[in-house]
């Protein structure tokens, strides 16, 4: 049974899936967005728009889990994940530094609270962090020859994005970064390389819009803001080059004001302590009866 809001509307969006529609009949009642908290009845990560009935998340995770859902098995399919990041795992650190640190480094994922959370559920973390071990290991055993090792990245990055577009994104830039340093002796390898990335992020772009267009009518769109409606959060999230230059720096500016507020507050706090504990020296000093 699904243990939060995400997995149950993963879950819902995967059977949807599985019937071979992109998006459920609205239940009868007023189709308002969500937001506005004014339907008939309220449902957490969905949305109610003319007549169509969808999540707000993209939509990689639900297609990869919709075949095991349409047969009863969806329960199964992040421990199967597991079991594959467990292999990966043992695969990279064995090609870093030996079998000796691959035990290591098994001991330590399986013993992480993260693990077993992301894996025990119906959560769209695992099936990112297994195509990005299959996007590192196959990064580390690039010799910088050929094509079919950076097709094999950009392509699982690809896939990645279609689940969660940020993992990807973040997780894209240092493999890439260390396949074309592999080639920096040779331009016309590092041009294949960006010509192929271009033509991965295209298509990964291309199909996200396509799903976009089909459920809200605006390729541009993200279903988040659908979701949301109108505020602020929803126009950060728009899918557009300058709207995330502008929800990155946004980020970035609330977290070191929110960082520098914090730091105030202790200092404020440190500074009280220290007047605090003056003057009950003070007073103590003030008292001492003069022999």
């Amino acid at each position: 049974v699904p243990a939060a809001a995400d997995e149950s509307a993963y879950r819902f969006q995967a059977r949807v899936f599985g019937s071979g529609q992109l998006a459920a009949p609205a239940p009868a009642g007023k189709t308002l967005v969500n937001n506005t908290h004014k339907n008939e009845f309220f449902l957490v990560h969905t949305v109610q728009r003319e007549g169509k009935w969808f999540v707000q998340y993209v939509p990689g995770w639900p297609a990869v889990l919709a075949i095991p859902e349409k047969f009863g098995l969806g329960r199964f399919a992040n421990p199967l994940l597991a079991v594959l990041l467990l292999w990966l795992t043992w695969r990279i650190a064995v090609q870093l530094d030996g079998e000796e640190t691959a035990r290591r480094a098994l001991l330590f994922l399986v013993l992480s609270p993260m693990f077993l959370l992301n894996f025990n559920g119906y959560y769209s973390h695992g099936v990112v962090i297994v195509l990005m071990a299959v996007a590192t290991w196959l990064a580390i055993g690039d010799s910088g020859d050929g094509w079919l090792r950076p097709a094999g990245i950009l392509t699982a990055i690809g896939l990645s994005s279609l689940a969660r577009p940020y993992d990807a994104l973040v997780c894209a830039l240092p493999l890439m970064a260390m396949v074309l340093w592999k080639r920096r002796h040779r331009p016309a390898a590092i041009a294949v390389c960006i010509g192929m990335a271009v033509v991965a992020a295209g298509l990964a772009t291309g199909a996200q819009a396509y799903y976009n267009f089909a459920q809200a009518g605006n390729p541009w769109k993200s279903l988040y803001a659908v979701y949301r409606g109108s505020d602020e959060l929803a126009k950060m999230l728009q899918a557009s080059p300058a709207a995330v230059w502008s929800n990155l720096r946004m980020l970035a500016v609330r977290s070191v004001v929110k960082r520098c507020a914090l730091r105030k507050a202790s200092l404020n706090k440190f500074a009280a302590s220290v007047r605090a504990a003056s003057a009950g020296r003070f007073l103590k000093m003030s008292f001492v009866p003069c022999r």
